[in-house]
């Protein structure tokens, strides 16, 4: 039986296997590490990741078509990317909400950790933060220029995104995840 996640579950900063032995590393890039951890292989990314949710006026999201060139696509995703060296998660989605749709929040109390998820459980030992943050119509129309590897940034009703997750034009699994979870949270209000 599974153990569920937390808001501070180790599993965010260490690897949550540490009895697979022996470990030794197989492959290694600037941006992740391939490990064999006992019989099981592992993709571990060089630092913790950060999805976020921009929440526009309750009822619309901030998503963004990122360039996947190994998909030949620029899919509906949402914001997301890396922690830097001693980054928090909030101000890892601060900087990342930025550069990837041009919203800049300065108060880092409105970046609210929501639970963590695991994006490939039979391959990561890690798990990803979420973190929820909410902007009001102004904020989003005084956006600047957002980063080069994004394609374009849309505002999205709730309804909206739940159709394209239902119709397969948001296919990222963890945008997927993080829309339907945020969807299920606001029809309980």
């Amino acid at each position: 039986m599974g153990r569920g996640v937390q808001l501070n579950d180790s599993r965010l900063f260490t690897p949550g296997c540490s009895n697979l032995q022996p470990v030794t590393k197989e492959m290694e890039t600037p941006w992740f590490t391939i490990r064999k951890r006992g019989d099981f292989y592992s993709y571990e990314a060089k630092s913790a990741q950060v999805t976020i949710v921009p929440i526009v006026d309750s009822d619309h999201l901030i998503m963004v078509h990122c360039k996947r060139p190994l998909m030949d696509d620029a899919p509906l995703e949402l914001p997301a990317g890396g922690f830097l060296e001693k980054e928090t998660p909030q101000q890892a989605a601060r900087r990342e909400l930025a550069e990837e749709t041009g919203v800049k929040i300065q108060d880092l109390k409105r970046f609210h950790l929501d639970f963590p998820f695991a994006v490939m459980s039979g391959r990561s030992p890690h798990l990803d933060h979420a973190v929820t943050v909410h902007i009001n119509q102004s904020e989003w129309d005084q956006r600047s220029q957002h980063d080069a590897e994004i394609d374009q940034v849309c505002l999205i009703s709730f309804k909206d995104a739940i159709e394209k997750i239902r119709c397969g034009e948001i296919y990222s699994i963890v945008p997927m995840a993080l829309i339907q979870r945020e969807y299920l949270k606001h029809l309980e209000c």
